[in-house]
């Protein structure tokens, strides 16, 4: 799926409504979300409102523009897993999630995220280049190597608003880069009374 163009969601893909996408190999490369004036979710792939996203056997997801989430956008109550060499390489978000964007799922539930075996690398993003974490998401990343993602403001590699379950195992984060935080940002709970748990696991 290469040279796609939307004006505001998935230039990619965009799947709704309490379906399933299940994404087994190929590639989805340089689809284009960039240029909207206002929404630009998902330049890869957009899933909302319940929506369930797996990713495996060795997809790749690169090359990819938009504002919120350029290799890919998940929102509102969604089960996301991501594992088996799937790479996320080169794409760029103009505000948030280069790699891939969660968006909160504490508007309609709670989400799950599992990623695992999967290399995500040399994205850009002003927010979370690698991966951005919206809240009320259980998210378990185990064997990803996260390396070389460049943020311009807050984290290069994973970035997580408060009101999350984030545990890290076997993981490589390395030359990751950000003003702050270039491995793992954490969001504050000022406002929300409810921090973000991290577990970190050898």
């Amino acid at each position: 799926m290469i040279n796609n163009k939307a004006a505001n969601f998935g230039a990619g893909i965009l799947v709704h409504w309490n379906s399933t996408l299940i994404v087994d190999g190929g590639f989805i490369d340089n689809n284009d979300l960039s240029a909207s004036p206002t929404f630009g979710y998902g330049g890869g792939i957009y899933t909302a409102a319940g929506a369930n996203l797996e990713i495996k056997n060795g997809t790749i997801i690169s090359n990819n523009k938009a504002k919120y989430g350029a290799g890919g956008r998940t929102e509102y109550k969604t089960s996301n897993i991501i594992q088996d060499g799937t790479i996320i390489r080169n794409n760029t978000a103009v505000s948030s999630g280069g790699g891939l964007y969660f968006g909160s799922g504490t508007y309609l539930g709670a989400g799950t995220i599992s990623i695992g075996a999967a290399i995500i690398e040399n994205n850009t993003a002003n927010f979370g280049a690698g991966l951005d974490f919206g809240r009320g998401f259980t998210i378990m990343i185990n064997g990803a190597d996260i390396l070389n993602n460049s943020s311009l403001t807050s984290d290069g590699a994973i970035y997580t608003y408060p009101q999350n379950i984030l545990s890290l195992s076997n993981c490589l984060l390395n030359n990751n880069d950000a003003q702050y935080g270039g491995a793992v940002y954490i969001g504050s709970a000022e406002n929300t009374g409810t921090a973000t748990t991290l577990t970190l696991l050898k």
